[in-house]
């Protein structure tokens, strides 16, 4: 038990939250779906991966829309990749993808690309993706437990999903990525400059490193060749009174 206790890291949460942990789940989903996600952050470490496909089937029925993406800047970042290796035929591994969506709106400007959603749940492929070649797979486990062939994929893609994870799972995600020879990276996070502890956000975000920490980390293996924020109305009169707030941050990077 304290061999236990100590890898589940509990010196992080008081044991009145690691009882709820193991017997509650259900109660931690229900928070969610009335808008409280800190109780999520709070356990978060101490949830199996079959804990967070149950509470993730419970948010997806709940906020059905999960459709956060810039369709516009992946398909920039396409034609500069396709130019770049002088072949349209690319292997795309998407993390988090949802119905595919994202992938629909891509492929109609490259058919000719192979794209593989790798996610928590199955969920129904949106309209017109059987025309193309894209598949679903469902994670049995982490991406760096259950280890999907994803060897030698030309591109990874992710958008709002890396910001779900906390900073070392988010190192392992780059570090499976990168053992796969993937050569190129597309992302679309939420975060402020200098990072976030997302205490009483709407959402079960979970990154506390901001845009100059992740970058910082995906430099050592990636040179950036392109990126791009957007803040919004809101999140920009923000920034002009507070100086650091999240924004919808695009980038692109080529393996080195």
């Amino acid at each position: 038990m304290l061999a236990y206790l100590k890898s589940a890291k509990l010196d992080y949460y008081n044991f009145g939250e690691f009882l709820l942990s193991k017997v509650d789940v259900d109660g931690i989903a229900r928070a969610g779906v009335e808008g409280n996600f800190d109780l999520y952050r709070d356990n978060y470490h101490l949830l199996s991966f079959e804990d967070l496909k149950r509470i993730n089937q419970v948010w997806v029925a709940k906020y059905p829309d999960q459709h956060f993406y810039d369709s516009s800047f992946v398909i920039e970042a396409f034609r500069k990749i396709v130019s770049n290796l002088g072949r349209d035929d690319i292997q795309v591994v998407e993390l988090g993808g949802f119905d595919g969506s994202l992938a629909f709106q891509v492929l109609q400007h490259f058919p000719d690309a192979t794209w593989l959603n790798l996610e928590i749940g199955e969920h129904m492929p949106a309209p017109g993706l059987d025309g193309f070649q894209y598949k679903e797979q469902v994670l049995t486990d982490h991406l760096w437990e259950c280890k999907p062939n994803i060897d030698g994929r030309d591109v990874f893609v992710s958008g709002d999903t890396l910001e779900h994870f906390p900073d070392d799972q988010f190192q392992k995600v780059i570090d499976y990525v990168t053992e796969n020879r993937v050569s190129y990276l597309v992302l679309k996070i939420p975060i402020s400059d200098k990072g976030q502890d997302w205490r009483g956000c709407f959402g079960s975000h979970l990154l506390r490193m901001g845009r100059n920490q992740v970058k910082k980390v995906l430099v050592k293996r990636y040179v950036l060749v392109m990126e791009k924020r957007r803040y919004g109305l809101v999140r920009l009169a923000q920034k002009l009174l507070h100086g650091d707030v999240t924004a919808d941050w695009c980038s692109m990077w080529m393996i080195k």
